[in-house]
């Protein structure tokens, strides 16, 4: 067991060395940060396409993001950047403000706050964030039991597909709990105008 005990301590450090990353924070590069600039200098209405598999810290005025989605990714970008297909996405993890971030190596997420369960600081977006091409309006919230129902309706000039997402919080509990919880969600389609429940 010693032998391993020492492997383990060894790897951690060698892994927590520049071995194991490409970059010293969550934001882009210099080079990437100044073409920027540059773009929207010559265009403000520029739209910045971002392509990664984890959280980035960028200016931009319009963001557009996909992870590594294969073949196809160069196709399915130019049918949302030409109006050809409504975005739908949602992330599927926070993105930080800033680079201030607790050790990677610790785990303890409620002590680091390192997901959207437990994390406080107020994030550049958020888990569950997306846009679309339309605009969607709730109400009518209705609570009865552990049963939650919303109206919703695509407000908006043109189809497209919404993500309803509910989160809660426990107030009371003897463990700490987490800040927020997606506790449901429910993808759907709406045409221009359409309602429901």
């Amino acid at each position: 067991m010693t032998r391993w005990r020492w492997w383990w301590s060894a790897a951690t450090r060698s892994w927590r060395g520049a071995s194991f990353r490409d970059r010293d924070g969550l934001r882009l590069g210099e080079g990437q940060r100044r073409l920027i600039e540059a773009v929207r200098g010559a265009n403000p209405r520029m739209v910045v396409v971002l392509e990664s598999g984890y959280p980035v810290i960028v200016d931009a005025p319009t963001l557009l993001w996909t992870t590594h989605a294969g073949s196809e990714t160069g196709h399915a970008v130019a049918d949302v950047l030409f109006c050809d297909v409504n975005p739908a996405g949602r992330l599927t993890q926070t993105w930080p403000a800033s680079d201030d971030l607790p050790d990677l190596l610790d785990y303890d997420l409620i002590k680091t706050g390192m997901t959207y369960l437990y994390g406080r600081d107020r994030p550049l977006y958020a888990f569950g964030h997306g846009l679309s091409y339309t605009s969607f309006g709730y109400r009518g919230l209705k609570v009865r039991g552990d049963q939650v129902s919303v109206e919703a309706a695509n407000t908006g000039d043109v189809g497209g597909d919404e993500v309803v997402q509910l989160y809660t919080h426990q107030r009371r509990s003897r463990f700490a709990q987490p800040v927020k919880r997606c506790a449901a969600s429910s993808g759907s389609r709406w045409t221009r105008g359409s309602r429901g429940r």
